[in-house]
Formats: C-alpha cells, sequence, structure tokens
C-alpha cells in the first residue's frame, strides 16, 4: 500500500476552483505528480496564482476521456459548478475507471443540485468523500439526500489565505455584482428561486439608497468574473450625482480597502466580513429561511429582504461600528487549517501496488 502521488484536479466556477488552489499548491511543493483541469473563468484565476492547468472548456467527453486515460490518476479532486461541468464530466469517467473522487463545496447552497444531472435532483456524481465547510454546510447537505458517511467536515482551504490580510478602512463602497440575469434562463428561474434576483434592479436599488442617504464615498463596482455585459449599470451611472465607477481591480484588493461592502450573496460577502469588513446583503423578495449567505446567518453582516429595510440596514450600518462578533467566529473559519485537514483526507486514501 502506498499513498496516493498522481492527483488529477478538475474545476469550472471560480468560487470553487478557489476552494482547490490552497490544496494544489501544498501539494506542488511537496513534489506530488498532479494535473489540473480547469474550464471557464478557472483558467484566469489559475494564470494569477501560476498553476500549471489544461483548458478543458471546449473540450468533448472522447477527448476528456484521452487525457484522462494518457495520465492514469490514482485520486480525482473536483470543486462543484452549475450545469453539465467539467467536474460532473470527470465524475462520470472516474466512476467508469473505478477511480476515487474527493469533493469540496465552497458555498451553503444548491448541494443536490451541485451532484445532480443539470435540472434532475438525481444525485448521479456524488464522489466518495463530500468536504464540507461546517456543522451548518453538514446539515443541509444531508437534508438535500447526500448520505452523512461520505461527509467530512474540513473548513474551505480558501479561507486560510484570509487570516494574514491586513485591511485598511478607505472610502469606497464596493457593490460585488453577479450575473443573475445573464447566467439563468427562465427554466431555471422556475427550479431554482435564487435565481430569480436581477443585479441591475439591485444595484439600482442601492444607488437610490444612498442618494437618499446623501453619500459622498465613492461607489465602486466590482463585475463577477462571468459577466459578459460590462455595460449593464451604465444608464444608472450615467443618471445618478453619486460618484460611481467600474473597477478592474482584483476583489482582494478592493474589498480589503473598502469602507462598507454590498452586494446580493456573493461568497466575496462571508469573505469580506471574515476580515472584518462591514458588510450589507441585500435579497429582495424572499424570506430568512431562503437565504444562502452564511455571514446573514451568524449575525456577520446586515441583511434586507425589501426596499423598505434596505434603507433601514443602510443607514444603520453607516452609522454604526463593526461588528463584535467578527473576531471570533471569523477565526473559526480562517484558522482552522483546512488546506491541512483536506491534505489529511488525500492521504488517508489508498492504491493497491
Amino acid at each position: 500500500m502506498k499513498k496516493i502521488n498522481k492527483i488529477l484536479f478538475a474545476a469550472q466556477d471560480p468560487g470553487g476552483f478557489n476552494s482547490l488552489i490552497n490544496v494544489i499548491k501544498y501539494l506542488s511543493n511537496k513534489k506530488n505528480n498532479l494535473k489540473v483541469l480547469l474550464a471557464n473563468e478557472s483558467c484566469e484565476i489559475a494564470k494569477k496564482n501560476k498553476i500549471r492547468y489544461t483548458d478543458c472548456t471546449k473540450i468533448n467527453d472522447n477527448n476528456l476521456k484521452n487525457i484522462f486515460n494518457e495520465y492514469q490518476p490514482n485520486l480525482v479532486v473536483v470543486a462543484t459548478s452549475d450545469g453539465l461541468s467539467i467536474e460532473k464530466r470527470i465524475t462520470k469517467i472516474s466512476y467508469q475507471k473505478k477511480i476515487p473522487i474527493i469533493s469540496i463545496i465552497d458555498f451553503w447552497s444548491n448541494y443536490k443540485k451541485r451532484y445532480s444531472t443539470p435540472n434532475t435532483k438525481d444525485l448521479a456524481y456524488l464522489p466518495n468523500k463530500v468536504c464540507v465547510i461546517d456543522d451548518f454546510m453538514k446539515a443541509g447537505a444531508i437534508r438535500d439526500g447526500i448520505n452523512s458517511k461520505i461527509i467530512e467536515i474540513t473548513g474551505n482551504p480558501f479561507f486560510d489565505t484570509l487570516q494574514k490580510v491586513k485591511t485598511i478602512e478607505g472610502d469606497e463602497i464596493i457593490f460585488i455584482s453577479q450575473p443573475f440575469s445573464e447566467v439563468y434562463s427562465k427554466k431555471d428561474k422556475i427550479i431554482n428561486k435564487i435565481s430569480l434576483f436581477n443585479e441591475v434592479v439591485i444595484f439600482k436599488d442601492y444607488i437610490e439608497v444612498l442618494n437618499q442617504l446623501k453619500i459622498k464615498n465613492p461607489i465602486v463596482v466590482s463585475l463577477h468574473p462571468r459577466c459578459k455585459n460590462k455595460n449593464k449599470y451604465n444608464q444608472f451611472i450615467k443618471k445618478s450625482e453619486l460618484n460611481i465607477k467600474l473597477s478592474k481591480e482584483p476583489i482582494e484588493k478592493l474589498v480589503k480597502n473598502a469602507k462598507l461592502v454590498v452586494g446580493i450573496n456573493s461568497m466575496v460577502l462571508f469573505q469580506a466580513s471574515l476580515i472584518g469588513k462591514k458588510v450589507v446583503s441585500y435579497q429582495p423578495g424572499i424570506i430568512k429561511k431562503q437565504d444562502s449567505l452564511i455571514s446573514n446567518y451568524l449575525g456577520l453582516s446586515y441583511v434586507a429582504y425589501s426596499y423598505s429595510q434596505l434603507k433601514k440596514q443602510l443607514k444603520k450600518v453607516l452609522k454604526n461600528s463593526k461588528i463584535k462578533k467578527v473576531l471570533k467566529i471569523g477565526k473559526f473559519y480562517t484558522n482552522s487549517n483546512s488546506t491541512l485537514k483536506v491534505i489529511k483526507l488525500i492521504n488517508s486514501f489508498k492504491r493497491h501496488v
């Protein structure tokens, strides 16, 4: 019996790939034989992190199988992404080859959808082990039909990077954009209630309220990596008397220097709260139990489910100091050595020689 040393990684969506980066870097430094298969926006993130990868965005299933067969991994580690993603396609091949699979969930929502054929709830792509962030995520995954025996609480390796972030309180209000209106179809809007959000309308509401509050702070819009329509906010930016601009700065830099971070339910809002930033989440039209943003549940961010609540919360957050819970709860997520916990799980898988 030997430790696994040929590991194939696969990711498509940015958030999912972020959860793999520290694990890939750690194993690379230990001179393991790794192969990284990526698609879409994850490729750009890999370039920034100087990670060697194969771009599988346009690769068909036969070519993907050829890559797999040529490399012959002993273990597969995947993120989770929307649709018939690179992760699902690799999982299917791994099933056929009887190669063990570890998957990392990076966000507190849609557990069944992450492992199901698109537009079904068949859980047809479950791995051997599912890595979750905390007890809250584990409970949600179990409710969605994932067997508790395959679930491991490891945390999110990406959060390990947040413990060393040095922040300053600047004067900018950062709007974290999400591409709901571009990504989801009408069919999705019936199946997945969270896709009912329209980021353009939500941005308009934020701007209206901030204008009513006579805010003088610069407002910076950070576009999502999957955003294709770069001009979707222009009509409101041009009409507003507020100082608003789009930014191409890395999101990490914008957040750590922000006065306030606002948005919908992006993981970036949770990350901002972990490093002590004041955060507002606006999710009009839903009720509390439909809210997937964990920082709202933990009391680390201000949340509004209606326009009137948004007014109250923005007014409150701009007057109040930072939330006191942040220091204690933040350390639970950022100081949990998640990368090493995932590495330990990887090393627990053995192969026959």
